[in-house]
């Protein structure tokens, strides 16, 4: 048979196996990424462990603060005056290193406070407070409002106290 023309668009089947020896590429050991995928876990999973628990104390002790001051409170909110609370409020300030106290009557209207523009007003959350400290977070600031009540369960006013964590 003659020889065939090849047409220059078709491909070229070769027919014959390259002359060098083809070595597949070496794969690479998975271990040591298991190895450190798995001690970034551990490290994640031991910072949530000491994390929970440590926020959960913080908690308590806010709670167990405010609970304090409101009962150290009692006696002086049976006499409010303006002036008398504004100084009380001034110096639980200053004694406890809170930004502001504010102390409010049953229904929240301020008594006292260390931000005297507060002086009259009325406080929603304080008029609300119970007898369990509540707190909320104001971007940095922290803010506990808790009722101040007599041994009877009667509420006779109200602590707010603001500040920042350190």
């Amino acid at each position: 048979m003659p020889d065939e023309i090849q047409d220059p668009a078709a491909p070229v089947i070769p027919t014959e196996a390259p002359a060098t020896s083809v070595v597949p590429a070496k794969r690479a050991n998975p271990l040591p990424l298991y190895l450190g995928g798995g001690f970034i876990f551990f490290l994640v999973a031991l910072a949530l462990l000491v994390a929970i628990p440590a926020e959960a104390q913080k908690t308590n002790l806010r709670q167990k603060l405010g609970d304090g001051v409101a009962a150290a409170l009692v006696s002086e909110m049976l006499q409010p005056s303006s002036p008398r609370l504004n100084r009380l409020a001034e110096r639980v300030a200053k004694d406890g290193k809170y930004d502001k106290v504010t102390l409010t009557a049953p229904d929240g209207q301020v008594l006292g406070s260390t931000d005297r523009t507060l002086n009259g007003t009325k406080l929603e959350e304080a008029g609300r407070a119970e007898a369990k400290t509540t707190i909320r977070f104001r971007g940095p600031v922290t803010v506990l409002t808790r009722g101040v009540y007599l041994a009877e369960g009667n509420k006779i006013g109200a602590v707010v106290l603001e500040f920042r964590e350190k």
